[in-house]
């Protein structure tokens, strides 16, 4: 399962065992509630067996998707949309209960 994460001061993304959307956001919440956002991806690699792909060195492949989009600074997790301007129409349109963190 591969997971784009959004955060200050720059985005990741993450490689690891396959798991639903709610326990991914079961997971991401439980980090937030005990780590500076500084600390989550290390922390969140440890606990859950996943490893960091350096995204400088990912091969230019629109075919390389994200099974899901974690944006820590929103607390959102959902399906990645197609294209940056989608996602921006997504989280003005779609953010309901079910994708948002807390």
């Amino acid at each position: 399962m591969l997971i784009y994460i959004e955060m200050y001061p720059r985005d990741r993304m993450l490689h690891g065992p396959s798991c639903s959307v709610s326990e991914l956001k079961k997971r991401v919440a439980e980090i937030q509630a005990e780590a500076d956002t500084k600390d989550f991806i290390s922390i969140f690699c440890a606990r859950y067996n996943f490893e960091e792909l350096p995204l400088d060195n990912l091969p230019v492949n629109e075919n390389i998707k994200a099974d899901y989009y974690v944006d820590i600074d929103a607390a959102l997790v959902h399906k990645p949309p197609l294209t940056a301007h989608d996602n921006h129409l997504f989280l003005e349109k779609n953010c309901k209960e079910t994708f948002c963190i807390k």
